[in-house]
């Protein structure tokens, strides 16, 4: 299985503010769902519920991981679990073949610490944002990257 990491942040490594984006860019969340669309999504409680979505994103399996996952009853496309790496065994046992991580900051530092995934997908936006959340450091040594594509006041690196 495939673990990804899809995040858009800015110059700052900014990507919240107030469990929301801090800003308004139609062609990012396009390119969100065309690499999501299909594939498990992978995210912390705070996210599943900034989405305001009960049965979460549509044509994807959506994976939340809660401290408390026991008391949170799972329905066909949404489950919860208590750990990333629980979540991540249980879909390689089920033959998914890419799981996505999408937020937030909790869940994306878990995943590049625990040296779990394989690619990542970063729209860089461009302009200046207030915000409280950020995407944590990386070592940029670790990755390489393969594509970069600019559109609409973002630049897609993967």
């Amino acid at each position: 299985m495939i673990v990804s990491l899809i995040v858009a942040m800015d110059k700052n490594r900014l990507i919240g503010n107030k469990n929301k984006l801090p800003w308004k860019n139609s062609a990012d969340l396009k390119y969100f769902k065309s690499m999501t669309v299909g594939k498990a999504v992978i995210m912390g409680r705070k996210t599943f519920e900034s989405l305001n979505l009960p049965d979460g994103l549509s044509d994807r399996l959506n994976i939340v991981i809660s401290t408390n996952a026991n008391n949170m009853e799972s329905t066909k496309n949404v489950r919860y679990y208590s750990s990333l790496l629980d979540c991540l065994v249980d879909l390689n046992i089920k033959k998914i073949s890419e799981a996505v991580v999408i937020g937030g900051a909790k869940i994306y530092k878990e995943a590049i610490e625990k040296n779990v995934v394989d690619k990542m997908y970063i729209s860089y936006i461009t302009g200046d944002y207030t915000g409280d959340t950020y995407f944590p450091d990386l070592n940029e040594n670790d990755w390489c990257e393969t594509n970069r594509t600019k559109l609409e006041n973002v630049d897609y690196v993967t």
